[in-house]
């Protein structure tokens, strides 16, 4: 059988990447452009309202980032994921994007090691109700 006009037994290769002026970071952060700059978006499993109330000190701490518009997090129920994005009006490689993906990244950190420990801690209940 021909896949994509191929020569039969052939395997296609498919690869997978950001669009052109997009980005992928270590640990599922991504940038896609958008009409008025740049979205970086990355997902959690953390619930949203903990989410929210975990990162609200760390992005308070960072205080004004030049070039960032919207900050937020857009839960799906139905998954059980958020999606945390921030727009910038930034220039890829600019010192104002740099400080945009390092609060994502500070976010994207906390909130993978809050996983973590809640499914640790998921784990041990169920051993501890398993003895």
């Amino acid at each position: 059988m021909s896949f994509l006009g191929l020569p039969e037994g052939t395997d296609p290769a498919v690869d997978i990447g950001p669009p052109p002026g997009g980005a992928s970071r270590p640990g599922g952060l991504h940038r896609v452009r958008v009409a008025t700059g740049h979205l970086w978006v990355f997902a959690t499993t953390l619930a949203s309202d903990e989410a929210h109330e975990s990162g609200r000190p760390m992005v308070d701490a960072v205080g004004t980032v030049p070039g960032l518009g919207a900050l937020g997090l857009r839960p799906d129920p139905a998954l059980a994921v958020s999606l945390a994005f921030a727009t910038t009006t930034s220039e890829p490689g600019s010192s104002e994007e740099e400080a945009v993906i390092e609060l994502m990244e500070t976010l994207m950190a906390a909130w993978t090691a809050r996983e973590l420990l809640a499914s640790v801690g998921a784990l041990a209940d169920t051993e501890h109700r398993s003895s």
